[in-house]
């Protein structure tokens, strides 16, 4: 074939695995065999009638007109490449990826989205692999070609756009068993899809990437609208290979202080605090390789910088990528300018204008609002135009081409003329990018109808997203009814001012870009911005009631991630209700404070009790029944403090303040007391305690508080040894929690029962807890807050009956979520039951030493006294005596009482990670 393949084109693309290694090792040697390499995979692509584009380095780019024809080059080279000797270097092994789509060539050569399509399914690929698009597979099923396709499913791939669902081609000859897929499914991290493709910053994106791997802090910097965000998120997915402990986007834009900004990272990381925030972070990150990255850091940079210090100084495995309008300052911080998209000159030709970036960024976004929009001889130069014009701005060029939908360019350029001569006084000489920028939103802005200005100004009140519900209810009013609103709402998106996305739940969510949301909050400012803000603060103290009552229902789990959405809301609505000079608003934020209590028992990092001590300092100004509520979320945040004696206080004043007849939250002071009076080892003011608390739950019908009392109560009477005690409880839990159906309440009902009838029936205990850590581990908006404990216990049981491998697995997953959730007192508990666990697998110096870290270290005192059980048991520990003799025992015990928390984490995984490598050798 002479020609390039035009029109709907099949690419094959292929790649060497492990090619830098195998040239640093063998030199001279891969010479040769890459001389070969290629004579096969141009040799089959040949064979089948394609087009080899050009040569990759360690692969090739492949075209095709048939689908057919590229799958049986890919069959061929793949089965050539294996059965040949390779020598020296070993098996050379290819991946291959297969993608179908609309070709964009020049000179020679393709590019588009397509083709970047089809490199991105390369790269999921092993070694020895081919993966075949779900376009290719529709038109290889139509035209009836004999290939055997398996389904992968769906996955995203590292270019962030929707997901691609995959399938590998199978033939005789190839491997069929291959490791999960390279895409971002197979990393941890919360990187968001994105739903347009990305443009113009290759480069940008290769150098970023060398820079994050020579450097821990590297911060994008440049006006607004300039593309920080989306380029940050690409450079991620990137380097997401190199950072096990995954990349975490951290979207700060909501945040309006230190309290807020801690909030959101320890949300997204889901971290549970017991001290302070940034403390509580920079523990969590010590022990992770991972990537931060910190977007819309600029209205916080010297919060922002100190913590980003602090992670440099107490986490050598962590690296920031952020973006920010200017850097940070940090030691060792690479600022990286992030400039406008190049524009083309005024004398470029229409095929030089297809290559300019900003040129295709408009054509694209303009194709996206009208499917027709094509660029050429007509329009070419009216497109530049506007280009040239917005300096490039890439926000500025995304909303110009929102309006091809209802202008053509040459209007569009008119428009943007008269606009840039009234803001810069007819001069278009020194314009700065943020003052073309706001030029850019202005004209947009001056484009919508009467009705959508009015939306989009009240539209700036809302945090983060939102929802049509939340439209409805704040922003109408006599001029704006519910319709109004909502077709405006309508042509907003359309026009790109706001976008739509999809929550977990398949509902509509809006969120407005943080350049455009900040406009509009300006706009209202000039207005009655306490009208908006009050009319927002009490929407939402609404429906943090609706989510209370949701909590403790059957639909928890919706429930729960409905908070996770509305979480900048509610946060944005208590600062401002407790800056508020009118005492009514001052209650909504102790409205919101009440009702999330039941939320911040099982998500700390939620935080919205690091605004209960100031909720508390108002409370004259209230009505008297929100005062239980915000004084157990302060009782709740004294907790997180490690104050047990302020928490006593706290749960006490609430009790007093709480009438026993009130149905709401009668029962949560007694529960928050009652852990209070466990840390202060005062078992008689416990029983006292718990016993009113079950007076009033009888009285009111039992529900979840009266679950969670039974839990405590149930484990304090095992610490003490009242196994009658303990199983009555444990029993009367398991009744309550199946009577009210709630998931939370289900799952932690296990724990105790369990725990209650090991020795009574074990085989039933396991079983059940198995099932708990099935669920927590599916149910990612579970309150995962007993997931250690119930790891533990079934560590214990399984080293019981000789599970050995079984122990190790439940165990390590204990000890990690014990160190994910912040909880130490559940650590030492997994610590002194993983001593059953090294003595049944043979490991009793492991064994000394971690009941040395747990009994006698700095962890002795993180213990919630009462409600653990007594160890290490006596009988272990003369196991353990009896096997390395008393004087060994207690050299391990010292060695573990010297270990620091994080110490005595990693030393318990790594431990964990040798004994599994060892039984997987040796069985077990």
């Amino acid at each position: 074939m002479t020609d390039l393949p035009t029109g709907t084109v099949t690419f094959l693309f292929t790649d060497l695995e492990s090619s830098t290694r195998l040239w640093e090792e063998h030199p001279e040697t891969m010479k040769a065999a890459m001389a070969r390499h290629d004579e096969i995979l141009r040799d089959a692509v040949s064979a089948h009638d394609g087009y080899i584009v050009k040569m990759t380095g360690d692969g090739a780019h492949a075209a095709f007109a048939d689908p057919s024809q590229a799958v049986d080059a890919a069959v061929d080279a793949q089965r050539s490449l294996s059965a040949e000797s390779w020598g020296e270097p070993g098996e050379l092994r290819a991946r291959i990826g297969v993608h179908t789509g609309p070709a964009e060539q020049r000179d020679g050569d393709y590019f588009g989205t397509s083709v970047n399509r089809a490199a991105r399914v390369m790269s999921a690929a092993h070694g020895g692999q081919i993966l075949v698009s779900q376009i290719t597979e529709e038109l290889l099923r139509e035209s009836g070609a004999p290939v055997e396709l398996v389904d992968l499913g769906q996955h995203r791939l590292r270019d962030l756009s929707t997901e691609e669902r995959l399938f590998q081609l199978a033939a005789d000859g190839l491997v069929r068993d291959f490791p999960a897929l390279r895409t971002l499914d197979a990393y941890l991290g919360n990187l968001p899809p994105q739903t347009t493709s990305f443009i113009g910053r290759e480069s940008e994106v290769a150098d970023i990437s060398d820079a994050l791997r020579s450097s821990r802090v590297v911060t994008i910097t440049g006006a607004g609208g300039v593309g920080k965000t989306r380029l940050a998120t690409q450079v991620a997915a990137e380097v997401l290979p190199g950072f096990p402990g995954g990349a975490w986007l951290c979207e700060l834009a909501a945040a309006i202080d230190d309290d807020t900004m801690f909030s959101v990272v320890a949300s997204t990381l889901n971290v549970r605090p017991q001290g302070p925030l940034e403390q509580a972070l920079v523990e969590y990150l010590r022990s992770r390789h991972a990537l931060l990255v910190l977007d819309n850091c600029e209205h916080l940079l010297e919060s922002v910088a100190r913590f980003v210090e602090a992670i440099v100084r107490g986490c050598p495995d962590v690296a920031v990528l952020a973006t920010s309008r200017e850097g940070f300052g940090v030691p060792g911080e690479q600022v990286w300018p992030l400039r406008t998209l190049a524009v083309p000159a005024l004398d470029e030709t229409l095929d030089e204008l297809t290559r300019c970036p900003a040129v295709r960024l408009f054509s694209e976004r303009a194709r996206s609002v009208k499917p027709t929009f094509t660029l050429g001889s007509g329009n070419a130069a009216a497109v530049a135009e506007i280009c040239r014009r917005l300096d490039g701005v890439p926000l500025a060029i995304e909303l110009a081409a929102a309006r091809v939908a209802v202008m053509n360019p040459d209007d569009i350029a008119k428009r943007l003329d008269e606009r840039f001569r009234l803001l810069t006084g007819g001069r278009r000489t020194a314009v700065e990018r943020h003052q073309t920028l706001r030029a850019t939103v202005e004209w947009s802005y001056s484009l919508l109808s009467p009705r959508a200005q009015r939306v989009f100004d009240r539209l700036g009140v809302f945090a983060g997203s939102f929802d049509a519900d939340a439209v409805e209810n704040i922003v109408t009013d006599d001029e704006i009814d519910t319709w109004d609103a909502l077709d405006a709402l309508g042509d907003l998106v359309s026009k790109s001012m706001v976008n739509q996305d999809e929550s977990a739940a398949g509902a509509s969510r809006y969120r407005m870009l943080e350049t455009l949301r900040q406009y509009a909050r300006e706009r209202l400012d000039e207005r009655d911005a306490d009208g908006w803000r009050r009319r927002h603060a009490q929407y939402f103290a609404r429906l943090a009631f609706d989510i209370s009552v949701g909590l403790e229902g059957r639909d928890e789990l919706a429930w729960r991630r409905r908070l996770g959405e509305e979480i900048d809301n509610l946060r944005a609505a208590v600062v401002w209700a407790l800056d508020a000079d009118d005492p009514e608003d001052v209650q909504l934020a102790h409205r919101i404070i009440s009702q999330a209590v039941g939320s911040m028992a099982a998500n700390w990092a939620m935080a919205l009790s690091a605004w209960a001590d100031r909720a508390v300092e108002c409370l004259d100004v209230v009505p008297p029944e929100l005062h239980g509520g915000v004084l157990v979320a302060a009782a709740w945040c004294a907790f997180g403090m490690g104050d047990w004696v302020k928490m006593l206080e706290l749960s006490e004043a609430a009790i007093r303040a709480v009438p026993a007849s009130q149905s709401s939250g009668a029962v949560e002071p007694y529960f928050v007391l009652a852990i209070a009076l466990t840390m202060v080892r005062d078992t008689d003011a416990f029983r006292e305690c718990v016993d009113e608390g079950f007076r009033i739950a009888a009285e009111l019908g039992g529900g979840l508080a009266a679950v969670q009392l039974m839990i405590i109560d149930a484990s304090q009477a095992a610490s003490v040894g009242d196994l009658a005690r303990m199983r009555e409880r444990a029993d009367a839990c398991r009744a309550e929690a199946r009577r009210l159906n709630v998931p939370s309440a289900l799952q932690a009902s296990i724990y105790p029962w369990a725990w209650a009838n090991m020795s009574l029936d074990p085989a039933a205990a396991e079983v059940l807890l198995e099932q708990a850590m099935s669920t927590y581990a599916r149910e990612a908006d579970l309150s995962q807050v007993p997931r250690p404990m119930v790891g533990s216990l079934l560590a214990r049981l399984r080293a019981g009956h000789g599970d050995k491998a079984g122990a190790v697995d439940a165990l390590t997953d204990a000890v990690s979520a014990s160190r994910d959730l912040m909880n130490r007192g559940a650590l030492v508990t997994s610590l002194e039951r993983g001593v059953d666990v090294f003595v049944a697998c043979d490991r009793p110096e492991v064994a000394g030493v971690l009941a040395g870290a747990a009994t006698r270290g700095p962890l002795r005192d993180m213990r919630m006294t009462g409600l653990h059980e007594r160890a290490p048991r006596r009988e272990i520990q003369d196991r353990i005596r009896e096997q390395i003799g008393g004087e060994r025992y207690e050299e391990c015990l010292a060695r573990g009482a010297a270990m620091s928390y994080e110490e005595s984490v990693s030393y318990a995984l790594a431990e964990l990670e040798a004994v599994r490598a060892e039984l997987a050798v040796n069985g077990g």
